[in-house]
């Protein structure tokens, strides 16, 4: 983390839309910081994804360095990052699934919104099977936007 103060936002940023059901339903109700992090973190680490359906898995995240970074306080930012995503599933926020797969479970997250929850519906019938699901390598961290030549040159 920078102690240095933050400088704005260039003039072409990318952005990571939210449902207006986040800021009027959601937000009042999210009362742990933890929980509001990883929640708009994986928002924004699902939007990019061409795939579908959109997933990110607990390794994924584990692995992220911006978010352990962020969630990393007086517990341990991996047990602070289980139970941030406890709290978001039972909040319905987040569904989870669990992945069975060559002698070796993995927990996957998705975006409760109505694709997800016809997907994760599949996944637990058996009917779209964890084996055609694209992966998805790990994160290793999320660095900044690379600067463009006119902000190099101010």
């Amino acid at each position: 983390m920078s102690n240095q103060p933050f400088p704005g936002f260039p003039a072409k940023s990318s952005f990571t839309p939210l449902p207006d059901l986040f800021f009027s339903r959601l937000l009042p109700e999210i009362h742990g910081l933890a929980e509001l992090r990883v929640v708009l973190h994986i928002f924004w680490r699902l939007y990019p994804k061409k795939e579908a359906p959109k997933f990110i898995t607990y390794d994924e995240l584990a692995s992220d360095r911006t978010l352990m970074e962020g969630l990393d306080g007086t517990a341990d930012a991996s047990e602070v990052l289980r139970g941030a995503l406890a709290s978001a599933v039972d909040r319905s926020v987040l569904l989870h699934v669990v992945l069975e797969g060559r002698g070796q479970s993995q927990d996957v997250y998705f975006i409760n919104d109505e694709r997800s929850r016809t997907a994760v519906s599949k996944i637990r019938s058996g009917e779209l099977p964890a084996h055609t699901l694209p992966q998805s390598p790990p994160c290793i961290g999320q660095e900044e936007e690379a600067p463009n030549i006119f902000t190099l040159y101010e």
